[in-house]
């Protein structure tokens, strides 16, 4: 194993557990919060389980490589292959609904489109349907693998099968989606940046809140975009019959597996709420270990007269369940419920 090859297998058995545990808090956070369960956060979600998935499928192909032991390599290579398509096609698929989604919500929020976002158990389960059926060319066309240093090395590149498919899948999945989040944020930034707004104290918070936003998911999905094109540009020259530079090819792979341990970082430097309910998960989970059985007590926070009152007037009340409205109230007394 050369020296590059030894580099990035240490770099991928550190940036693993932040992969895992990062993106594993994302999915907890939001799900356990009911404040936190809006159609974006939900798409969130989705994106944190298709980089989990990607991660432990580049851990657990490198681990195997490393194994030397007897394999059937195509038949491995060809379901990792699979698999690793599967994951980038939601990821990109899910964060152009986000773009997509957010326009609507920003520039068009009176378009009827605008609210089909509630929708977003259905759209997720069709949207993985989709991919999967997509990417199985994939399974069946004649390809054939063998061992390399720590992935799979494709043999017959130089296919036209091969080559067709991949023109459509870069076009697809990476051209077209880039096109589309590039116009849905541009008219996002003009909207709530350039555009004439409204001076109530009200509109001026909600402006705030979804340039926050916007800054946030516009990083994200530029780093995404930036990361996989380095892995398409060295799929080209392997297609025009270029051997792509190892230096080359080892780096694609580095920043597309970086890019799946990022996200939760970005979240936690543009989101408030985010930062908050993390703080909570942490206090929950310290609490757990150092609380002795039968004798658990839960820390409460007494409520400001201001907040108490505020769930008076809404006509919630926070016991059992709860509204949206009423949650942070909740979360506030009883954080770790």
């Amino acid at each position: 194993m050369s020296k590059m090859s030894r580099g990035y297998v240490w770099f991928l058995l550190l940036t693993s557990p932040l992969n895992i545990v990062g993106n594993i808090l994302v999915c907890a956070i939001v799900l356990k919060n009911i404040s936190m369960r809006t159609f974006t956060n939900y798409l969130l979600v989705n994106l944190a389980v298709a980089d989990l998935a990607y991660g432990l499928l580049q851990t657990l192909g490198m681990l195997v490589h490393l194994s030397d032991r007897d394999f059937d390599w195509t038949a491995f290579c060809k379901s990792a292959n699979y698999a690793v398509h599967v994951t980038c096609g939601v990821s990109i698929a899910t964060l152009t609904i986000i773009s997509i989604e957010r326009f609507f919500a920003v520039v068009r929020p009176f378009s009827r489109n605008a609210k089909k976002r509630r929708r977003a158990s259905l759209i997720l389960i069709i949207l993985w349907m989709a991919i999967l059926i997509f990417m199985s060319p994939t399974l069946f066309l004649q390809w054939s693998y063998q061992k390399g240093d720590y992935e799979c090395k494709t043999l017959k590149i130089y296919s036209p099968q091969r080559r067709l498919y991949y023109f459509f899948i870069i076009i697809i999945f990476l051209f077209l989606p880039s096109c589309i989040i590039f116009y849905c944020y541009s008219r996002i930034i003009y909207t709530l940046w350039c555009a004439p707004k409204a001076s109530s104290v009200a509109n001026a918070a909600r402006v705030k809140a979804r340039r926050k936003l916007a800054q946030m998911l516009v990083v994200v999905s530029s780093i995404f975009v930036v990361s996989w094109l380095t892995t398409c540009v060295v799929q080209l020259m392997i297609l025009f019959d270029q051997s792509a530079p190892q230096p080359l090819e080892t780096t694609s792979l580095a920043l597309v597996h970086l890019n799946t341990c990022v996200n939760p970082i970005i979240y936690s430097l543009h989101s408030a709420d985010f930062r908050r309910h993390l703080k909570t998960v942490c206090c929950c989970c310290c609490q757990s270990e150092t609380s002795e059985p039968g004798n658990q007590t839960i820390v409460r926070s007494s409520l400001s007269v201001r907040q108490r009152l505020a769930g008076r007037i809404s006509g919630r009340v926070c016991q059992g369940k709860t509204s949206t409205a009423c949650e942070e109230l909740c979360i506030e007394e009883n954080p770790c419920k």
